[in-house]
């Protein structure tokens, strides 16, 4: 596991403000803090994050606020307004080794692990997978291509994504990033303008994993909009089944 040292320029260490107490806020702050691989304000946010998760027996999930034209813009993506895209979340525990979480989270073959999600998926690494394999770099990006259905419509897409490693006091933890490169595609008039995606996952005990999944999105596909709250729903069931379906891989 990547644990980096900290290295401060200068006599003196820069304040940090402390991480926000919830869970809309501490999503943006992570956004922000991962995009700049701030290690100290990652860390905060995984306290932070710690401390709103302990008891929590069940998953939590709701809306969150929208991303800023700023935030947007720390990635390269779609040239619309960020305004549009609703914001969702979800807070859940599983059981999983970190190690083999890693593993699953970068593992290219994602329609072969998670069979019948994509009717076809390529992901191209773009920075050195080996040396990030190796502990040697905190980071490890790609670009996917996606082709599947939603609301039984099919689309294509193009995404680019990374993962970034940290080591905090409580335990190892994983900051996970994917947006669109440019609007999905579809053989009808649906639209899916824009999605942004973030996740952090840290080990809060031994073999047990806390996951905090934001994402943003845009999409009317047959009048079913990113804005309704059923389809709000769904996409919050979708993301619980997400980490079970990984318990029972971390599990094989």
């Amino acid at each position: 596991m990547f644990s980096p040292l900290l290295l401060i320029a200068g006599f003196g260490c820069r304040s940090v403000d402390p991480a926000p107490d919830d869970v809309d806020g501490l999503l943006h702050f992570v956004w922000a803090s991962v995009a700049s691989q701030d290690d100290v304000a990652l860390a905060e946010a995984v306290g932070s994050l710690d401390a709103i998760a302990a008891g929590l027996d069940e998953v939590l999930d709701g809306n969150i606020s929208r991303l800023s034209s700023e935030e947007a813009a720390r990635v390269p993506g779609v040239d619309a307004d960020p305004g549009l895209a609703a914001g969702i979340f979800m807070l859940n525990r599983f059981s999983c080794d970190p190690d083999r979480l890693r593993e699953l989270l970068i593992d290219p073959d994602q329609d072969t692990l998670r069979e019948g999600t994509y009717t076809a998926y390529d992901r191209r690494f773009t920075s050195d997978r080996g040396a990030y394999e190796r502990g040697e770099v905190p980071t490890l990006s790609w670009d996917i291509s996606i082709s599947a259905q939603v609301v039984l419509s099919d689309y294509s897409s193009e995404l680019s994504g990374d993962i970034y490693d940290l080591g905090t006091d409580i335990g190892p933890a994983f900051v996970q990033r994917s947006w669109f490169t440019e609007p999905a595609t579809f053989q009808n008039n649906n639209t899916w303008e824009q999605d942004y995606q973030l996740e952090l996952y840290y080990e809060a005990s031994p073999g047990e994993i806390v996951h905090l999944y934001g994402m943003w999105r845009q999409l009317d596909v047959a009048g079913f909009t990113s804005e309704s709250s059923g389809v709000q729903r769904q996409v919050l069931n979708g993301m619980k089944d997400w980490d079970d379906e990984t318990e029972a891989l971390c599990a094989q």
